[in-house]
This record gives structure tokens, C-alpha cells and sequence, in this order.
């Protein structure tokens, strides 16, 4: 099946498609952008020429190992974001969608400089250390 195919298959059956992949870390291929009622995520294994689809019954249970949160977990599906409540993750969806609507992430071009523009939104430091040569000796 190729990705093309995904938006087919999804109104042919009535049916959101969310595709995952996997190399030591899983990544969203293709998140469904239709409203049906009924859903289904696979995860795409490949390995050289090979790939295998499988079935993920629970998302949040395959996704439980990758934070050290020890309680129910529930992660979007499109950021893979954890929260610690249901509420909070339908809270995020919204926003989510509109600020992450699309999964390509373009990286700067080598060689070229990034700069930190935002300092209003510095978090402000308990405590501050000064320390110089100096003042230990």
C-alpha cells in the first residue's frame, strides 16, 4: 500500500487511517484529517526492502515506555505529545491541528545561524551562581 492509497481506503470504508513508523523511536507517516466515526492505527515496520503492517490496539499502552510518567498516559496522536489527563489531551487537539497541521519539519540549511528572538519568554531563575577563578582561590 503506498501513501496515496491512505485517503482512498479511508472514504471507500469510512474509516480514519493514523500510520505510524518505527526505528528506535515512533514517528506519525500519516494522521488521518477526516471526522468518521470509526478509527484505526497501524504501525509500518520496514527492514530493507521488506515492511509489515500491524495492528495497535491501544496507542497510549504502545506509547506508555517512552516517558517516565508512571501513571495512565494519554498521547496525540498527531505531536505525540503526553498529558496526564483526557481532558487536557482533548484541550490540546484543537490547537494542535491548527499549529502542527502539517508533519514535515524543515531543517535550516548547513552552515546558516539560528537565533533566540523570544525573550519575553525567558523563564525567570530561582537562584544565580557567579563564579571566577578569583574568588575560589
Amino acid at each position: 500500500m503506498k501513501y496515496n492509497d491512505y485517503h482512498k481506503i479511508e472514504k471507500q470504508n469510512q474509516i480514519n487511517i493514523n500510520v505510524f513508523g518505527y526505528s528506535s523511536f515512533i514517528y506519525p507517516i500519516h494522521i488521518s484529517e477526516e471526522q468518521f466515526k470509526d478509527h484505526l492505527e497501524i504501525l509500518l515496520i520496514q527492514k530493507g526492502e521488506k515492511s509489515h503492517y500491524v495492528l495497535i490496539n491501544n496507542f497510549n499502552r504502545l506509547m506508555y515506555s517512552f516517558t517516565n510518567h508512571k501513571e495512565t498516559k494519554y498521547f496525540c496522536m498527531r505531536c505525540l505529545h503526553c498529558f496526564s489527563s483526557e481532558f487536557l489531551l482533548e484541550k490540546h487537539s484543537p490547537d494542535c491541528f491548527s499549529l502542527n497541521g502539517t508533519q514535515k519539519i524543515v531543517m535550516p540549511k548547513k552552515g546558516s545561524k539560528i537565533y533566540f528572538k523570544n525573550y519575553h519568554r525567558i523563564q525567570p531563575v530561582p537562584f544565580v551562581i557567579y563564579a571566577d577563578f578569583e574568588a575560589l582561590t
